[in-house]
């Protein structure tokens, strides 16, 4: 889904765009939702994913930016239904955002002190999260607006 249509930029710039130029404009569009992506190193449109990451050995886990998490996996040969596998209860971790609990979007995992893990164990792509992944469900208005024009 683009962060705006030729209708949005219709109605802002408050004219009619010529059908002519619908292939134009779309790759305008795309160049500019490119762009906002690259500067501000974030994706606006939210959706829900699976990735890997690598553990570390530590008590934390850095990864993309997310808004809602759904499920962390240890996982042995590499697959999350494996006897190895193990699902971290969401009452063994806290989110962040950096250091700041009550800033969203979140992109720290932290797993509790004393709980039955405490490290995210060391391997290549061996920690599953499944996640509403990218900055946010709605783009910001004031983003919005600018992308427009």
């Amino acid at each position: 889904m683009a962060y705006c249509t030729k209708t949005d930029v219709e109605n802002y710039l408050q004219v009619g765009i010529s059908a002519t130029l619908d292939t134009q404009i779309s790759a305008w569009i795309t160049a500019v939702e490119t762009w906002i992506k690259r500067y501000t190193d974030r994706d606006f449109e939210a959706s829900s994913m699976i990735k890997k990451y690598d553990g570390k050995e530590r008590n934390y886990l850095l990864i993309d930016d997310f808004t809602s998490l759904e499920n962390v996996f240890f996982t042995a040969n590499d697959s999350t239904a494996d006897a190895g596998s193990r699902e971290v209860a969401t009452t063994e971790f806290l989110t962040y955002q950096d250091d700041d609990p009550n800033k969203t979007p979140y992109n720290k995992i932290v797993l509790k002190p004393f709980n039955e893990y405490g490290t995210f164990p060391f391997g290549a792509q061996n920690i599953v999260v499944e996640a509403i992944f990218g900055f946010a469900t709605t783009v910001p208005c004031l983003l919005y607006t600018s992308r427009c024009v």
